[in-house]
């Protein structure tokens, strides 16, 4: 593990000593990916509102918290 690792594993365990933040990376965690399923066999509806609501970015640390 090098120092950027250590950071962003400091910054993540510092978001999730609040509930409500803790709480927003738990329910990020689950999408469709998930599962494995065939992204062809779900539904056009689905597939669209997934992509909106993709959470990984705001996991990202940013520069300021580094």
């Amino acid at each position: 593990m090098n120092s950027d690792d250590v950071a962003a594993t400091r910054i993540l365990a510092r978001k999730m000593l609040r509930k409500k933040a803790r709480n927003d990376i738990i329910d990020a965690s689950f999408n469709r990916f998930t599962r494995h399923e065939d992204p062809n066999t779900l539904p056009s509806w689905f597939a669209e509102d997934e992509a909106r609501h993709m959470f990984c970015d705001r996991l990202q640390p940013t520069k300021a918290e580094m």
